[in-house]
């Protein structure tokens, strides 16, 4: 970002109780495993993106569990999330997600160990070597955030995510542009779900909102692999 000559900063998870920390920014980029949210932070993102601040986030397992922070270097945990009330603030949630093939009990025969592209018909994909049916190889990635959906059109190899559309037709704008098939962790047996890669917009006035969905995402080492 110094390169390109970029006005940033850096805050952290408490900084985000705050909204003055917030307030004038136009782009707020989550950067890590930000599962730890207050009550507070979670006000001032949805605050920011109401009034027009759009969102970058780069992590899966995003906003699970309710902290508060009775210190500066103490944290307590309060319990997790309502999952509606996160699917609200980030357009997904690790309920309707769950973890990658390479967890160490999950089962390494479903899923990519990575997304699978949807299309790339979107600014970030410029220069980019990625079409429609490669798969984007995530070693480490091991937890995805998912979305309401309707299962795929067709087997797992060719197949492509069904978005519910009592919940897609809710956003002034909504895209999916990566998928993986999860594991949910919460089943006797492998519960199959979908993680995914996402954009929306709530309306026309308010910030848009990129979500990776994938844990780890800035310590990936990432390989195309190309459909077909």
């Amino acid at each position: 970002m110094l390169q390109q000559d970029y006005d940033y900063r850096v805050i952290g998870d408490g900084d985000m109780d705050d909204y003055s920390e917030l307030q004038n920014s136009r782009l707020l980029i989550v950067a890590g495993h930000n599962e730890y949210w207050t009550a507070e932070a979670k006000v001032s993102y949805d605050r920011f993106v109401q009034e027009g601040g759009s969102v970058m986030i780069l992590g899966g397992n995003t906003m699970y569990r309710k902290v508060e922070y009775p210190s500066d270097t103490t944290m307590k945990v309060l319990g997790q999330w309502d999952s509606s009330l996160v699917l609200q603030s980030i357009g997904m949630n690790y309920h309707m997600g769950g973890r990658g093939n390479t967890c160490g009990h999950c089962s390494p025969d479903i899923g990519f160990g990575g997304y699978r592209i949807i299309h790339n018909q979107a600014p970030f994909f410029e220069g980019v070597n990625f079409d429609s049916g490669d798969l984007m190889i995530m070693k480490w990635t091991r937890e995805f955030d998912g979305f309401p959906n309707l299962g795929l059109d067709n087997v797992d190899a060719t197949g492509f995510p069904i978005v519910d559309p009592a919940y897609s037709t809710n956003f002034h704008f909504f895209d999916v542009y990566g998928f993986e098939i999860a594991q949910g962790q919460r089943a006797t047996l492998p519960r199959r779900t979908l993680g995914g890669w996402i954009e929306y917009q709530d309306t026309p006035t308010t910030g848009r909102v990129i979500n990776t969905g994938a844990s780890d995402w800035g310590n990936l080492q990432i390989r195309i692999e190309k459909h077909g």
